[in-house]
């Protein structure tokens, strides 16, 4: 057992820890934490003791990620494969293209083309033919948006390789290795596959073992058991998941079905708070399991109680912050940039913004022209900075409220930055009598555009809640 004073903390610092989650309301079952990977902290609350079995929900996602890593490093697929190819009965001449061309990868990444709707409340029962009936919105490797779905597709592409269940093929090459997952079981769908998405059942020291076997980056008592470099690119941010302007718990990026998180870590989290947080920097993991389906502020706590153990193990010394009106940080890519620089995209679906184009000027200064209501508007934004202007759009209230004001705009304080090779964001604050944030996000791909506007204001800016595609012009 690890001495918690070799790690920055004491008995206090667990006390305060704990605490925190009961005052909050958190509906806690289990906690766990490992440093060096060695457990040092470990509370059950009754009647859930070590020995339950506990659903995870989606951190099942996860596990369906090791195993295609597995069949990647057997050869027996490749990240580029397209999904469809692996299941060509479900594909008809109406199957959208967008949808054909989705790759492994991309469907990992959870930068898919199609949006399913509850299959709760589907009368078809096989899964995987829903999704290959879905309409394509765009091209997949375009936006990042959370699709439960394609891990249920995944996980049955694993089982129609093998010939086993998910969990069978897991055991084989890896659990039974480690010892564990003796008495874990998956769920199953009406079409008879493993609940892929959602159904694992095990022991919160099951997680923990295949945590450490993660952050050990494949090593199993000296052998090396899955390639370190798959590891490494299945818990590295690969896309932007920043899906709204506001910065959250799970908006620091996302790898192959892993949360990235703050202080260089990455996580499994299943929709009730069953977590696995992983800081390889720190040698520190977290687990525990919950049950706060739908408080999505208990996540948050959760979260950042965490960062803060992270912070006393790691002996941080927080510093004065600076006092400048917030602004997105500084992030160019060249390459990115020279691609959309003055370029301009046409709606495909009768957008409220008919087309837009953005000019980048020295690196540090930009405009995002666009079309609405057949007049052009502008948004001129800082990088690394804010750019102070008026609000191209209006006349709107003043000391009326409701009452337009003939020619009155305003004050806003607006910036930008690359938040991938792909994706830009402009970040737009309203410092008036009125107060408010217009967040605009794009992702390109080849000639396609993908654009996420996220309007919170009262009676103003209204209508500019919307995403839609567009191609180069």
């Amino acid at each position: 057992m690890v001495n918690i004073k070799d790690i920055n903390l004491n008995n206090e610092d667990l006390a305060i820890f704990m605490n925190k989650l009961i005052s909050e309301g958190c509906t806690m079952h289990s906690v766990m934490m490992l440093y060096d990977n060695e457990v040092f902290f470990e509370r059950y609350f009754n009647p859930y003791n070590k020995d339950t079995l506990h659903r995870m929900y989606s951190e099942t996602k996860s596990l369906v990620c090791i195993a295609l890593l597995f069949l990647v490093q057997d050869n027996k697929i490749s990240f580029q494969d397209k999904l469809s190819s692996y299941f060509k009965e479900y594909i008809t001449p109406n199957t959208s293209e967008f949808l054909i061309n989705q790759t492994i990868e991309e469907s990992l990444m959870m930068e898919t083309s199609v949006k399913c709707p509850d299959w709760f409340k589907q009368e078809e029962n096989d899964r995987v033919k829903l999704y290959f009936s879905q309409k394509a919105i765009r091209p997949a490797g375009l936006f990042w948006r959370y699709d439960s779905d394609v891990s249920q597709v995944l996980g049955e592409l694993v089982e129609r390789i093998t010939g086993i269940s998910l969990l069978d093929y897991l055991k084989d090459k890896l659990f039974n290795k480690l010892g564990t997952f003796k008495d874990a079981y998956i769920l199953k769908v009406p079409s008879n596959y493993s609940w892929s998405d959602s159904g694992l059942v095990c022991k919160l020291s099951d997680m923990a073992s295949l945590a450490v076997f993660i952050m050990n980056k494949g090593i199993i008592n000296g052998e090396q058991v899955l390639d370190s470099k798959l590891i490494e690119y299945a818990t590295t941010r690969l896309t932007c998941n920043k899906d709204t302007g506001y910065l959250n718990y799970r908006a620091n990026g996302y790898g192959l079905h892993f949360f990235m998180l703050q202080k260089d870590g990455f996580a499994m989290c299943g929709m009730g708070n069953q977590l696995t947080l992983m800081f390889p920097k720190s040698k520190f993991i977290f687990l525990c399991n919950a049950s706060d389906e739908g408080i999505k502020e208990h996540r948050e706590v959760l979260i950042n109680a965490v960062y803060g153990i992270v912070d006393k193990i790691d002996n941080i010394k927080h510093i004065e912050p600076s006092y400048e009106l917030r602004y997105l940080p500084y992030n160019i890519n060249n390459e990115l940039i020279n691609k959309i620089n003055n370029k301009t995209y046409i709606s495909l679906n009768n957008n409220i913004i008919e087309e837009f184009n953005i000019k980048i000027i020295n690196n540090n200064e930009g405009i995002f022209n666009y079309i609405y209501e057949d007049k052009v508007h502008s948004i001129n934004f800082g990088i690394g900075k804010n750019i102070f202007s008026k609000l191209d759009l209006g006349p709107y209230s003043n000391t009326i409220g409701k009452l337009v004001e003939k020619d009155y705009h305003y004050d806003i304080a607006s910036s930008f930055m690359c938040t991938s090779n792909k994706k830009i964001e402009i970040d737009v604050q309203v410092i008036d009598k009125y107060l408010g944030n217009l967040f605009i996000l794009i992702s390109f791909k080849d000639d396609y555009a993908w654009v996420k506007v996220d309007k919170h204001a009262e009676n103003f800016i209204d209508g500019f809640n919307f995403e839609g595609l567009y191609k180069l012009k």
